[in-house]
């Protein structure tokens, strides 16, 4: 498929999310369904994470945590179940919903730990009648950012991923000691049926193949460079 071939406004959410899925063979097709993904929903989801979670994250907040669900909806477009059949209502609510799933499950490992209910916000919620008029524009990502992303994607098992993002939510620039709360730490040995020793070193395993991926990457496309005329 050429990427000059289809004009994203006509596409279905649906059919978005298949060429978002084709990143890696048509990363231009896949990056063009994405912008006009983001464009259809992101007033909508801004909308329902604000009245579910900005009480507990704040407003900035709620701008950091669409946009974290709409790059892992983008990593996790070919997860999607369609629905099928003609009706693009009931597709885009299914496909709202989805989005919900994402940001719910990004808030409920924020909060592992912590004594609060976490709301799950669905496809049929009317949030975005008083939402206010503001926009969440989208961020492109880094070179690092991308290069940390793949390597997530790419060189981790589902377990180390989930040892490195329980950690990272709780990541505080201003203290020496990066280490959850005790209780979050409790609650993954238990999710991971493991021990607190065993979390310490998948951590190390996975911090290591990540900075690995990393590195190894950034020498490769290093080489690229040079043979790109300047």
């Amino acid at each position: 498929m050429a990427d000059s071939e289809f004009d994203p406004q006509k596409e279905t959410d649906e059919d978005l999310l298949v060429l978002m899925s084709w990143n890696a063979d048509h990363p231009e097709a896949a990056h063009a369904a994405f912008s006009e993904f983001h464009a259809r929903h992101v007033r909508y989801l801004y909308a329902v994470c604000l009245e579910a979670y900005a009480d507990d994250i704040g407003h900035d907040g709620v701008e950091d945590l669409v946009q974290e669900t709409f790059w892992r909806a983008f990593e996790k477009a070919a997860t999607f179940a369609p629905l099928g059949g003609d009706d693009q209502e009931a597709a885009t609510r299914r496909v709202r919903a989805w989005l919900g799933k994402i940001a719910f499950r990004l808030v409920l490992t924020a909060a592992r730990g912590q004594q609060r209910r976490v709301r799950l916000v669905t496809g049929d919620d009317d949030s975005i009648d008083s939402c206010p008029d503001r926009h969440v524009p989208r961020r492109e990502l880094t070179d690092d950012e991308e290069l940390v992303r793949r390597g997530m994607a790419d060189a981790l098992s589902e377990r180390e991923r989930d040892v490195l993002t329980s950690f990272a939510s709780y990541y505080d620039p201003e203290s020496q000691h990066q280490y959850p709360p005790e209780g979050v730490i409790a609650e993954l040995c238990e999710r991971l049926a493991t021990t607190e020793e065993n979390i310490r070193q998948i951590r190390h395993r996975a911090l290591k193949k990540l900075r690995d991926h990393i590195d190894t990457h950034k020498v490769q496309i290093e080489r690229v460079k040079d043979y790109v005329p300047r």
